[in-house]
């Protein structure tokens, strides 16, 4: 097959490319024009790909993509969804879910919930632990989500969404950066609701 891969190198490239799949890597902001340029490609993924996939490139794709986020959708959409789920409260987990127009709103092809047993990891700590288990959970449902076996589930209940502007409302709680101990970065946030 020929996968149209969306975001930086990753070892979920590596994997789709071992796998005997002609792989087109692109991290760039003009999608559509770049799509111009190829021949028929079979599936797109995406992971840490920074910009929103225009619509016209999910209706080339439509059914054929899948995206990987480091949150238990449908908590968490958006941006920076590790240190949300820690500041919300939210459950804490990966997804691979289908693309749709709507940011994180596809249906969910599979997820795992990752349990923390403290507050003393960073969320630099606590995001490469989520990026280990997206990779796991990638490599155990490609092959059937890329031959249509696994068929994925809409998501319902309710939901959670942050824009990378909220994160600037919230950069006092995160004085060392993702380095920031999280149990330190809710200790500020505490302080800053108390006062």
């Amino acid at each position: 097959m020929k996968i149209l891969y969306l975001g930086p190198e990753s070892p979920i490239a590596d994997y789709v490319r071992d796998d005997g799949n002609n792989v087109l890597r692109y991290e760039g902001k003009n999608l559509e024009a770049a799509m111009d340029e190829m021949d028929w490609v079979d599936w797109l993924v995406s992971y840490r790909y920074r910009y929103i996939v225009p619509r016209g490139v999910l209706d080339y794709f439509y059914g054929r993509t899948v995206n990987l986020h480091t949150s238990l959708l449908p908590y968490n959409r958006g941006t920076h969804p590790n240190f949300w789920s820690w500041i919300d409260d939210t459950p804490k987990g990966v997804s691979l879910h289908r693309m749709w127009p709507g940011l994180d709103t596809g249906p969910i092809y599979a997820n795992a919930v990752l349990l923390f047993e403290n507050c003393d990891f960073s969320f630099h700590d606590t995001y490469e632990i989520l990026d280990r288990e997206i990779v796991h959970l990638f490599k155990r449902y490609w092959p059937r989500i890329a031959d249509e076996w696994q068929l994925p589930v809409l998501q319902v209940g309710s939901f959670t969404y942050h824009r990378t502007a909220d994160l600037e409302r919230m950069r006092f709680c995160l004085p060392e950066g993702w380095d920031t101990p999280i149990n330190v970065a809710l200790e500020l946030l505490r302080t800053d609701v108390l006062v």
